[in-house]
């Protein structure tokens, strides 16, 4: 009974151990319609973003001497079949999703524009997935 218990729990810890997110883990819970409730343009501030979202991965000027924060949260899961033995030699793979986050801020550090983007992304690997 003890081994029936072992061989059922194996794939579920193989599925659940093949998860990895990365990034500014405020982003990924957000889509438009809570970033339009939370980001006022002209009203929030450097400040505000960065309580709400925290440091951002990276940091640019443009031209005109305004500054564009980027957040970038990202989940990837890898396939059942990179846990099977031999299985993960003819097919496996990762599936990922990013979502990307810019904000562009007025010299007087108040936002200027928004975007949120999403994409995801698979790759395959093993010989049945060239």
């Amino acid at each position: 009974m003890k081994a029936s218990k072992y061989i059922v729990l194996l794939p579920l810890l193989a599925v659940l151990g093949g998860c990895v997110s990365s990034g500014s883990m405020a982003m990924k819970n957000e889509n438009t319609t809570t970033l339009q409730k939370k980001i006022i343009k002209g009203t929030t501030t450097k400040q505000q973003i960065t309580q709400m979202f925290g440091e951002p991965q990276s940091r640019s000027l443009d031209d005109s001497g305004n500054e564009t924060w980027t957040y970038v949260y990202a989940n990837s899961q890898s396939n059942v079949a990179n846990y099977i033995p031999y299985a993960s030699m003819v097919m496996s793979g990762t599936q990922t999703k990013t979502r990307t986050m810019t904000v562009t801020f007025y010299q007087t550090d108040k936002v200027k524009t928004y975007n949120l983007s999403e994409s995801q992304d698979e790759i395959r690997t093993g010989l049945f997935n060239q």
